[in-house]
């Protein structure tokens, strides 16, 4: 839809219920080409929430 389209994918990680993260992002690609685009940014996202605790 175009409130949703095709590619948005949303992320969410914490530590405890007042340390929480949710964000949402954007791939273009077919299915496959936006799996492996949100693997890549969830990686990143987690190591840097990490390295903050």
């Amino acid at each position: 839809s175009a409130d949703k389209p095709v590619g948005t994918v949303w992320f969410a990680w914490g530590s405890r219920a007042d340390n929480t993260e949710a964000r949402v992002a954007h791939f273009d690609g077919d299915r496959d080409q936006v799996r492996r685009q949100s693997v890549l940014y969830v990686l990143e996202g987690v190591t840097g929430f990490v390295e903050t605790l």
